[in-house]
């Protein structure tokens, strides 16, 4: 047996028998005229071209207007990445915002993110600080440990009650 009506939009639980085919340039040209109807266009509109309703209205109002741009400015966008290639490689070659370091102070910056205190040469502080612990002011480190003992007395409840 056939439903009748045989089509029902699932937004707005509209039947209906025949359904509206309209191309994308229709429905951009419906979504230019009034963006506030984006959404129900979406839904009760299919587009028979290459979009088959795959991707929502605006979305293709976004991908038309990129193509049309690269089309247009795309000497212009090659030009200014070129550009930022050679800057880029002068500075690499220049050796700015370089340090020669260790074997062990490479592995921290790297992949720990700490790197040695510049005041007592000695402990590791993590990059977006100035001084280690140690080095730092009697009150502002009697802060960061009591920090620190809250966080480690967190942990360990936590592993206590299994939610780790």
């Amino acid at each position: 047996m056939r439903k009748k009506p045989q089509y029902l939009c699932t937004e707005c639980r509209l039947e209906f028998d025949e359904p509206i085919y309209k191309t994308i340039e229709e429905l951009i040209g419906i979504f230019y005229l009034d963006e506030d109807v984006a959404a129900v266009h979406d839904k009760c509109f299919i587009s028979k071209d290459k979009w088959k309703n795959q991707q929502n209205l605006s979305q293709v109002k976004y991908w038309l207007q990129r193509e049309k741009a690269k089309t247009k400015f795309s000497d212009n966008i090659g030009k200014e990445a070129f550009l930022l290639y050679l800057n880029d490689n002068i500075k690499y070659l220049s050796f700015d915002d370089t340090i020669t370091a260790c074997k062990k102070c490479a592995f921290n910056f790297d992949l720990n993110n700490i790197e040695l205190c510049p005041k007592c040469k000695k402990y590791y502080k993590g990059v977006t600080y100035p001084t280690c612990i140690n080095c730092l002011p009697e009150d502002k480190r009697k802060t960061a440990l009591e920090i620190i003992e809250f966080g480690k007395a967190w942990r360990a409840m936590h592993q206590e009650l299994g939610i780790d």
